[in-house]
């Protein structure tokens, strides 16, 4: 069965970010939302709230927070990897030059965020960048990369092995983290023994 490449603007919306134009939000303890930036995006993902910094905005802003599902993808810098946000407890406030992606009815999110950082799709972009010493992907373009939009089924399946590669990834990186407290734990244990 043969499927067609799409706009990505045929099946989804995209949005930007907040951009402060004279200052952007400063950090603080008693912050109602916490800031994602570009170097969040390019950084490790997915994101934790508790390692973004708090800021605060206007109770009018709230609603720029990223809802569950939707993608970020920076709007400059050299790389431009799609992310898929699952959702948290806590607010996360998008700001700056990033793009955001909400799928319609006819694409699932984790899967367009897959596809979006193949590299075909990757290569797009590269070659959408405007801009000449600082590069910049803006709205227009991210509307127009083509994407294999498969029944909703293939894409269920393929978001399922994500998701579940995802799970694991973060199942082993907590396991690793308990095994450093636990050797850490007994180093300590073992150095109070011959100091006592």
């Amino acid at each position: 069965m043969h499927v067609a490449l799409e706009k990505l603007g045929d099946i989804a919306s995209v949005r930007a970010a907040m951009i402060f134009r004279e200052q952007a939000p400063k950090q603080s303890n008693d912050g109602n939302v916490h800031g994602l930036t570009i170097k969040d995006i390019v950084a490790g993902w997915p994101v934790k709230a508790e390692a973004l910094p708090l800021i605060t905005v206007e109770d009018s802003m709230l609603g720029n927070c990223l809802t569950e599902g939707e993608i970020v993808i920076p709007g400059r810098g050299d790389n431009y990897p799609a992310r898929y946000f699952q959702g948290n407890a806590r607010a996360i406030f998008p700001y700056g030059q990033i793009n955001i992606i909400t799928t319609g009815n006819r694409i699932l999110g984790r899967y367009l965020a897959w596809y979006l950082n193949q590299p075909s799709s990757q290569i797009f972009i590269q070659k959408s960048l405007a801009g000449t010493s600082i590069k910049a992907l803006n709205r227009p373009s991210v509307l127009e990369i083509p994407v294999l939009v498969p029944s909703l089924e293939t894409q269920r399946v393929i978001s399922d092995l994500l998701k579940l590669r995802d799970d694991s990834k973060a199942l082993k990186e907590r396991l690793i983290a308990l095994e450093e407290q636990e050797v850490e734990w007994a180093c300590r244990k073992l150095l109070s023994k011959v100091e006592g």
